[in-house]
């Protein structure tokens, strides 16, 4: 089914914020993990979850 990080970054890729916003709430683990200037790494050309945030609002 996907671990609850895999989970957030898919809502964030697809635009789903309010998704994205329930997974991040709901998890204290995430909560406590995430640093929104973490990349996602060569396949996502750097991006970091501000950045997917960014993108969906002034996309």
């Amino acid at each position: 089914m996907g671990s609850t990080s895999s989970k957030f970054k898919k809502y964030l890729q697809h635009g789903d914020e309010f998704a994205a916003m329930q997974i991040y709430q709901s998890s204290p683990e995430l909560r406590k993990n995430l640093d929104p200037n973490l990349s996602y790494g060569e396949n996502h050309n750097h991006n970091t979850a501000l950045h997917y945030a960014a993108k969906h609002v002034f996309g």
